[in-house]
């Protein structure tokens, strides 16, 4: 599935694939598949953690702008994966990256943020002329950066041997579907020979999934906001008191609830955004950037899916982030500085 992924992101024109890595070739060595790359020095951890900075990017510590033009990029690369703007013949083709996270990204010498590690994703494909499908089940990537849906709820945890009945059918499709998915998305032209999913059906199933990785965008930003704000040792800091993932499961009396209310974004993390918010340091265009995407962040931190944007609406809203931070004299960062919400 990862050479399959990474066929399509090679066949993009080079602005659509700026920000992801590019498969150099592939070749089989016993049945191992070894997979060709650019070799690329850093990534966003390497950064975040002080181990490396790019060679020829100028760095002055109150203005790390290309780190908030990366980040911009990332969002441009899901935007790419969710929906390549070329096509394959007859077929209308959608991935899913599902384990972005910081060790994921890399960064050239020139400060280029590009995505990575696509040995999680998902590819689906579709004939124009039909409705039946080709894909296979995925396996999610890192929990720290996984969103709530891809936790069970309440109900499930309390009654464990549903749940793990429910995993073992999963994994079980999961090898099956993985066992014959490959040859037939390389030849583009290929009938899948399961039942038919409905184009409704399809759809919801490629906009949840994109969400996913919606959510993981969101973590790697608010950790880089961290960053840039507290330094590594804040970023320590935040990583410690938030131990784990972003969000946290509600008691037992939430049982009741519907399942995207049964979880909640961790206390920590709430409680950074609103510092983040309210102690804005005019003087740096920096912090202007930041006060913004706190904005965003609350919408990509949606516990309801189908509630957070899409990468294009996110990309759309950090280059305005990045606009605007660059002309700290307009109407609309006065209005900011006054405590109005930018939509």
């Amino acid at each position: 599935m990862e050479r399959d992924v990474l066929g399509v992101i090679a066949r993009q024109d080079a602005q659509h694939k700026r920000h992801l890595i590019d498969l150099i070739a592939f070749y089989t060595l016993g049945e191992e598949v070894c997979l060709v790359f650019p070799y690329v020095e850093g990534t966003l951890e390497k950064v975040l953690t002080n181990q490396w900075k790019p060679a020829h990017v100028a760095i002055r510590t109150e203005d790390q702008h290309w780190i908030c033009y990366g980040l911009m990029g990332l969002a441009d690369g899901l935007a790419t994966i969710h929906r390549p703007p070329k096509q394959e013949e007859n077929l209308k083709v959608f991935a899913f990256h599902f384990d972005l996270k910081p060790s994921n990204i890399l960064i050239t010498s020139g400060g280029i943020f590009k995505i990575t590690d696509f040995g999680q994703a998902l590819l689906k494909a579709k004939p124009i002329d039909g409705a039946t499908t080709v894909g296979a089940a995925h396996n999610v990537g890192d929990h720290r950066y996984a969103p709530p849906e891809n936790t069970p709820s309440r109900a499930h945890i309390d009654s464990s041997s549903r749940f793990s009945t429910k995993l073992a059918s999963i994994q079980a499709e999961t090898r099956n579907a993985r066992s014959n998915i490959s040859h037939q998305i390389n030849k583009g032209r290929s009938r899948h020979r399961s039942a038919s999913t409905p184009p409704k059906e399809e759809e919801r199933f490629s906009t949840g999934s994109a969400k996913y990785d919606i959510w993981s965008l969101a973590c790697v930003l608010m950790e880089t906001l961290m960053y840039l704000l507290e330094g590594p040792r804040g970023l320590e800091s935040f990583r410690a008191d938030r131990d784990g993932a972003f969000y946290a499961l509600r008691s037992r009396d939430a049982s009741s609830l519907p399942g995207h209310e049964q979880h909640k974004l961790k206390t920590c993390v709430e409680k950074r955004l609103w510092q983040v918010q309210r102690n804005l340091e005019p003087t740096f265009k920096i912090m202007i950037f930041k006060s913004i995407t706190c904005e965003l962040l609350w919408k990509m931190f949606s516990i309801q899916a189908s509630k957070r944007p899409s990468a294009n609406q996110v990309k759309a809203h950090l280059l305005y982030a990045l606009q605007t931070s660059n002309n700290p004299d307009s109407e609309d960062i006065l209005s900011l500085l006054r405590g109005a919400v930018i939509e």
